[in-house]
């Protein structure tokens, strides 16, 4: 089982905290399973494996179960554990477990995109080596289209169970780019669309 562990947590209570109690929340951030449980049976069994005394480890227990006025998270007034049977649950965990897979998708459509343009300038860039005549853009983007089986309609798309697809017209905007299957809106509207909604949120945020 692998665990993520957030640099914030530098930032955090918890890192004001004895050596020891830090020791111990690590400890059980380490063991902790996919739902948030550590299956610790007794205070003991948290010792051993966190390599400290039991007086220290019952200490750090104590102090994670109950309200943490210094917390930056409001939630459960700061508490980060509650005994469960067969040994603590950590109480945000499934808010951080949402934040990683945030990330990892976030990295997975980073990368998805960049071999998609890879894919794309080396189909073109060789399309440009073997032809003896020079090239239009859209030209281009037809010839790729075609390799790649981009679908050229809405219907098309869900007949085959694509998520865009390109007619080549330009929507009421002007753009050319590919179209939502789902919905037939442009993808590159949607794109101006949030970035507008993130400017317009990051203005607030900046003037509250």
């Amino acid at each position: 089982m692998y665990n993520k562990l957030f640099t914030k947590i530098l930032d955090s209570s918890i890192w004001l905290a004895p050596d020891q109690h830090r020791i111990v929340w690590i400890t059980l951030l380490a063991a902790m399973d996919e739902d948030g449980n550590v299956q610790f049976a007794s205070v003991g069994n948290v010792a051993s494996r966190a390599r400290v005394t039991r007086e220290a480890a019952e200490e750090a227990i104590t102090a994670f179960e109950g309200p943490d006025v210094d917390s930056g998270d409001p939630e459960n007034d700061g508490r980060r554990i509650e005994r469960i049977p067969g040994g603590w649950h950590v109480l945000n965990a499934n808010k951080y477990r949402a934040l990683v897979t945030k990330a990892i998708v976030r990295e997975q459509t980073r990368i998805r995109v960049q071999r998609h343009r890879a894919e794309k300038e080396a189909f073109v860039t060789n399309v440009k080596s073997k032809s003896n005549f020079r090239v239009t853009p859209s030209e281009e983007e037809a010839e790729y289209d075609s390799v790649m089986n981009i679908p050229k309609s809405q219907r098309e798309a869900m007949r085959s169970g694509a998520p865009k697809y390109r007619t080549g017209k330009p929507c009421k905007h002007g753009h050319t780019a590919d179209r939502w299957t789902l919905t037939s809106n442009c993808c590159q509207c949607t794109v101006e669309r949030v970035n507008l909604k993130r400017a317009e949120f990051l203005a607030i945020k900046e003037g509250s």
